[in-house]
């Protein structure tokens, strides 16, 4: 494994993104394959970190731009919209920048790049991107996955909020990733212990290696075989836990503070799939309501802006709220559900079943137990794993 301290852990040479204009679902581009021109006027490009690592970037500018959406995509995925979506959106005057993230194949230790890069994407862009940014048109920011993440963390550090609050109109994030769909520690505390414990046993193993994984893939359809491009597609178990550690950690600070203290810095709304498998909706949803954002929950999965038309259009007609100054969000609330608490006997027996399970038969307890414990939702843990 790559060291976690050093940009070598990325492999700067491939590109994921969506196959058609309205596709969900990704291939992934090769280096000597980057010429290959992208549709609707999409360029893209790169910049650099302190540490040397590669960021990539994109742009479609817009020829009678009204308004700019800066953006940052999610793990593994380089486009939080389809290029059907963007199309639209560049037809309609707005032009898109938007920062994805470097791609760590199995490797962790990725985080903390990952916050330096967006960091530096909104606060201190470099050349390239300042120029297009250098306009009157009023910014919005566009998150999706852990691109989302990435900003409400950062949108609660001190040297970051007048510098948000002068750029940004309003904040746009889609599916957050703040914990695992099937894992929620507030929503579903044993399912999250004998989570936790699975990825603790599995932690470089990708969701079909493994048992439980290969189980709710047959059961949800979901077709996933090994391939060599499928390193660079879906985070390995490890990666899932290494960035939900810090949706949990802010997740925590928003939890334990009355409703308003973390108050959105700029109008914000959340777009959240009902039916997502990755990010959990219910932990979204409490963090919105604590923070004052405006909530839009559709039927969708893990791209609840792009799933639909509805929801698009809806998105779009957020944008222009924001970008006209109408956009009106709700007061923070507080969250009326209270964390379930294992005691300590179970979490004890907890810990020592799944370890029995995952040395004895190298599967976990969580394919007996969980199989039988519907929580508000068909339980699908391959796919809680798998986040774009």
């Amino acid at each position: 494994m790559s060291d976690p301290t050093s940009p070598s852990l990325f492999d700067q040479m491939v590109t994921v993104m969506p196959r058609s204009e309205d596709d969900l679902s990704t291939f992934v581009l090769r280096n000597n394959e980057k010429r290959r021109p992208l549709p609707y006027g999409i360029r893209r490009g790169t910049f650099s970190l302190s540490d040397g690592t590669r960021i990539p970037y994109y742009t479609a500018i817009a020829e009678n731009e009204k308004a700019v959406i800066v953006g940052c995509s999610g793990f593994k995925n380089d486009f939080p919209l389809t290029f059907r979506n963007i199309a639209k959106l560049k037809s309609e005057g707005y032009s898109l920048v938007w920062m994805a993230f470097p791609n760590p194949q199995r490797n962790r230790g990725f985080f903390d790049h990952f916050r330096l890069a967006e960091e530096q994407f909104l606060l201190d862009p470099p050349e390239p991107i300042r120029d297009i940014l250098d306009t009157t048109s009023p910014k919005i920011f566009l998150g999706q996955s852990t691109g989302s993440l990435l900003y409400l963390m950062l949108s609660g550090r001190e040297h970051a909020i007048p510098r948000l609050k002068s750029d940004f109109c309003g904040a746009i994030l889609s599916a957050p990733f703040i914990e695992s769909s099937n894992s929620s520690r507030r929503h579903a505390p044993i399912r999250s212990k004998i989570f936790d414990q699975f990825i603790a046993h599995n932690q470089d193993k990708l969701p079909f290696e493994t048992t439980l994984g290969r189980l709710y893939l047959e059961m949800s359809q979901y077709e996933c075989k090994p391939r060599p491009d499928v390193d660079y597609m879906i985070p390995t178990l490890g990666q899932a836990g290494e960035i939900m550690a810090h949706g949990r950690a802010y997740a925590d600070i928003i939890y334990d503070a009355s409703a308003g203290t973390h108050k959105a810095i700029i109008p914000t709304a959340f777009f959240i799939g009902g039916q997502d498998p990755f990010a959990c909706p219910l932990t979204a949803r409490d963090i919105g309501m604590k923070i004052g954002a405006k909530i839009h929950e559709s039927e969708a999965q893990h791209s609840p802006i792009s799933e639909g038309k509805d929801t698009f259009q809806l998105f779009m007609e957020t944008a222009k709220e924001m970008t006209e100054g109408r956009f009106v969000a709700p007061e923070p609330v507080e969250v009326v559900s209270e964390p379930v608490k294992l005691d300590e006997s179970t979490a004890r027996f907890l810990n020592a079943t799944t370890s029995l399970f995952q040395r004895a038969f190298g599967r976990s307890v969580a394919d007996t137990e969980v199989r039988g414990e519907p929580e508000r939702r068909a339980v699908d843990t391959s796919n809680a794993l798998r986040l774009k």
